[in-house]
């Protein structure tokens, strides 16, 4: 992951209170609290799986600038930007601010979110998102084949298989991938009734 804090800023083209009341109301429904934290005050949020996010925003003039980033260990800051080592405290904090981009373009009419180093539509994040969902989901297909495989060996060597197969596949559930991802998730279904067929055997 790059260093440093992802920023977007939109141009405005509505009433500014209600582009506050859209963004608070994201971040109450995402659990983020506004709180000193990191020795900077900001929105906050923690998931164990996920890690601490933050996010700030301001609102000038005509133009909404957002802030966002994920707090790595020693205080470390991640941006959210694509890369190939990409992971999924990235990804699934894109998709939260794709939800959020998508919202705020519904009611602004369009636009554009420029980032630090290009001007980016909200489209363009989107399709980046989906783009990065369907690899998960063919990864995650594989998966599922390898677990149905692993499910003959015991617990301890599909456990793993399973719960990254169900992430992986459930990526593409809103994608053209879908029914990929379904069957993946089907033969992940599969797999644990083996698993638990085959251990009441041995009992």
């Amino acid at each position: 992951m790059s260093t440093g804090k992802s920023n977007y800023n939109f141009q405005m083209k509505t009433d500014a209170d209600k582009i506050r009341q859209i963004i608070e109301a994201w971040l109450t429904a995402n659990g983020f609290q506004f709180q000193n934290k990191f020795g900077e005050e900001a929105y906050y949020t923690y998931d164990k799986l996920y890690g601490n996010r933050g996010f700030q925003y301001t609102i000038e003039n005509d133009m909404v600038h957002i802030s966002a980033w994920i707090n790595g260990r020693k205080n470390k800051i991640f941006s959210l930007e694509i890369e190939k080592k990409s992971n999924m405290c990235v990804n699934s904090y894109r998709d939260l601010l794709s939800r959020l981009f998508d919202k705020l373009n519904e009611v602004n009419g369009g636009g554009a979110a420029i980032t630090a180093d290009q001007t980016q539509t909200v489209d363009t994040f989107t399709k980046e998102n989906e783009a990065q969902k369907e690899k998960y989901c063919k990864i995650g297909f594989w998966i599922s084949l390898l677990a149905l495989v692993a499910s003959f060996c015991g617990v301890s060597a599909s456990v793993f298989l399973y719960v990254l197969g169900f992430y992986m596949a459930s990526q593409g559930l809103k994608t053209k991938l879908r029914k990929k991802a379904v069957i993946s998730i089907i033969i992940l279904c599969i797999s644990i009734l083996i698993l638990i067929f085959s251990i009441a055997a041995k009992h």
